[in-house]
C-alpha cells in the first residue's frame, strides 16, 4: 500500500522536462566557457600582481648604485638629489628620459645623459656649464658662464665661489659679450687664480680690464691681449718691482702679445693725460680707436729723467702701443738717453773723444733718475 501511495504522489518525467533540463544544462556549459578566457585571464592578472608585489616588497627590486660622473663644480649628492633617485627607488620605475628633464633643469648643467647598467646600477653623466665668474644683478648675486648666460647664486652653487673672480663693470651687452670671448682663452688654473675683475678707465679707454690676483698682484688688458694673463706666474717672477702693475699688449698685427711693468694707474702722478700727435699735430690713434696716450719711464721713486732734467717718455710702435726698450735701465745707467731719447754710440766709428762724450754723458745722467 505504501508503494503504490508514494508512486502515485511523484510525478512522472515526461520528454518535455527532459528536453528542458538538457537545455538548462547546455547553457550552464556554454556560460562557463565564455567565461573560462576572462577567469584565465584574471586568474593570470592576479598572479602577475602578486608576483609584483612581492617584487616591489623585496629589496632586491631597489637601485644599488648610483654612479655620478663628469662632476666639477656641484657635488655628486647634489646631482643624486637633484635626479630624484635614492636607494629606496624600484630600480625598473627609473625612466631615463624624465631623469635627464630633471637634471636639465638646472642652469648648471648643460648636458646629461642616464643609463640602467647591470647589477641594478643608475649611471649619470653630466657636462657642466663653466663658471668664469659672479656678479651683482640689482642686488643678486649671479653665477657669470663663459657662453655668457648667468643665473642665479643659490646656496648649492656656494663651493663654486673660492674658484671664480668677483666681476664688475661690463654690465653693457656687448662689453660682457667681449669680457666672456676674453675669459675663453684662459686656463680653468688660471681663471681659479683670480680674485677680482673689474671694468677701469684708463683715460684712453674706459673698458680696460683690471685683474686683481689672489697673490695681490695687479694686471691690465684689453679685451684681446687678456689671454697673456696665462704666463702671470712666470712674468711676476721676474718684476724687478712688485709694487708696480703689469699691462698688456698685443705688440704688431701678428697678434704676439707682450707684457711690460709699469706704475700703477693710482700711482701716476700725471693730472692730465698728453697723447700722441704726428708732424702737422693731428692726434695719434692705437688700433682700437682710441688716442695714444703717452707713458714715461719710471722706477717706484719717480720718473726717469734725462741730461735736461725732462722726463724719458716711452715710444710707440705703429699700433700705437707702448714699445718699451727691453734693456732700458742699463742703456740710461750709460747715457744713452741723456738726450731723450735712446742714441747708442757706433762702436766702430769710436774714437778717444767719443769715448770721453760717452764717459761725460754717462756720468751726467746717473743722477737724474727720478
Amino acid at each position: 500500500m505504501v508503494d503504490q501511495k508514494n508512486s502515485t504522489l511523484k510525478p512522472e518525467e515526461t520528454p518535455v522536462d527532459s528536453l528542458f533540463q538538457e537545455r538548462a544544462v547546455n547553457r550552464d556549459n556554454e556560460e562557463f566557457a565564455r567565461a573560462k578566457p576572462m577567469l584565465f585571464r584574471s586568474a593570470v592578472m592576479l598572479s602577475l600582481f602578486l608576483l609584483g608585489l612581492l617584487y616591489f616588497l623585496n629589496p632586491a627590486s631597489r637601485v644599488q648604485v648610483i654612479a655620478v660622473s663628469g662632476t666639477d663644480f656641484l657635488s655628486r649628492d647634489y646631482i643624486s638629489s637633484l635626479s630624484g633617485i635614492t636607494e629606496k627607488s624600484v630600480y625598473y620605475f627609473v625612466i631615463p628620459k624624465q631623469v635627464e628633464s630633471r637634471l636639465l633643469s638646472d642652469p648648471v648643467v648643460e648636458s646629461a645623459s642616464v643609463k640602467l647598467e647591470a647589477n641594478r646600477i643608475v649611471s649619470i653623466s653630466i657636462i657642466e656649464k663653466e663658471p668664469i665668474g659672479y656678479r651683482y644683478n640689482e642686488a643678486k648675486p649671479m653665477l657669470v658662464f663663459s657662453d655668457g648666460s648667468t643665473c642665479e647664486l643659490k646656496s648649492d652653487y656656494m663651493s663654486i665661489l673660492s674658484r671664480v673672480p668677483y666681476i664688475t663693470g661690463f654690465t653693457e651687452e656687448q662689453q660682457n659679450h667681449l669680457l666672456t670671448q676674453a675669459f675663453e682663452q684662459l686656463d680653468r688654473s688660471t681663471i681659479e687664480s683670480i680674485a677680482e675683475v673689474n671694468q677701469y678707465d684708463l683715460g684712453y679707454t674706459d673698458e680696460a680690464i683690471e685683474v686683481l690676483m689672489r697673490t695681490g698682484g695687479y694686471f691690465f688688458a684689453d679685451y684681446y691681449s687678456l689671454s697673456t694673463l696665462n704666463r702671470y706666474e712666470e712674468i711676476y717672477q721676474n718684476m724687478k718691482d712688485h709694487n708696480r702693475c703689469l699691462y698688456a699688449y698685443q705688440s704688431d698685427s701678428d697678434g704676439t702679445q707682450v707684457a711690460v711693468e709699469r706704475a700703477c694707474p693710482w700711482n701716476d702722478t700725471v693730472t692730465e693725460r698728453e697723447y700722441w700727435t704726428d708732424s702737422d699735430g693731428n692726434y695719434i690713434y692705437n688700433k682700437w680707436g682710441d688716442k695714444a696716450v703717452k707713458h714715461y719711464y719710471q722706477s717706484a721713486e719717480g720718473y726717469y729723467l734725462d741730461a735736461s732734467g725732462n722726463r724719458i717718455v716711452i715710444p710707440i710702435d705703429q699700433n700705437g702701443d707702448d714699445a718699451e726698450d727691453p734693456d732700458f735701465l742699463n742703456h740710461y745707467l750709460a747715457g744713452y738717453y741723456d738726450s731723450g731719447t735712446l742714441v747708442i754710440p757706433d762702436e766702430n766709428a769710436g774714437s778717444s773723444e767719443d769715448s770721453d762724450a760717452s764717459s761725460d754723458s754717462g756720468d751726467s745722467s746717473e743722477g737724474s733718475g727720478g
